[in-house]
C-alpha cells in the first residue's frame, strides 16, 4: 500500500476494533469464518447496518481516522459530527466514544502507523486479534 501514504485500511480496522474491544467488528467476522473479499457481505457497500452494528460502526470508525490521517487532526467536536455523519450514510447508530476512547484510539493510530512507516519492503508485523464470543451477521 505504498501508493496510500498511511498504514491499510484494514490495519485501521484492527487498531479500532482492538482498542474498542469490537468483537464483531471485521476482524471478529474473519475470526468466525467470513472471507475477506470484496464480492463478500464484508465489503462496506453491503454492510447492513440492522444486522451488524458493529461491523457498520467500526466501518465509519475506521473511514474517520483514515481522513484524520491524510488531512491533519480535526477537534473533537467536529471528528464526532463527521463520525454522526458517516454512520448515518450506513444507517446505523453512531458508537458512543468518550474523548478518552478517541484519545486512545488516536494515540493506538499513531503508534501503529510508526510501525507501519518503518517497515522495510517486505517487512512483517505480527498481531493478533482475540474477539470475545459474540455472534456474526445474519
Amino acid at each position: 500500500m505504498p501508493r496510500q501514504r498511511i498504514m491499510p485500511h484494514d490495519l485501521f480496522h484492527f487498531v479500532v476494533e482492538s482498542t474498542l474491544a469490537m468483537p464483531l467488528g471485521l476482524y471478529g467476522h474473519v475470526a468466525l469464518g467470513y472471507e475477506l473479499r470484496f464480492d463478500s457481505e464484508l465489503n462496506p457497500s453491503r454492510i447492513d447496518g440492522y444486522k451488524s452494528v458493529e461491523l457498520a460502526q467500526s466501518e465509519s470508525l475506521v473511514e474517520c481516522l483514515q481522513a484524520e490521517r491524510w488531512g491533519g487532526t480535526v477537534p473533537d467536536i467536529h471528528w464526532m459530527e463527521i463520525l454522526v455523519l458517516t454512520c448515518s450514510t450506513r444507517g446505523v447508530i453512531p458508537p458512543v466514544l468518550t474523548r478518552e476512547q478517541l484519545a486512545n484510539l488516536r494515540n493506538a493510530i499513531e503508534e501503529m502507523s510508526q510501525k507501519w512507516e518503518v517497515l522495510p519492503v517486505g517487512g512483517s508485523i505480527e498481531i493478533g486479534f482475540h474477539p470475545n464470543t459474540a455472534e456474526p451477521i445474519r
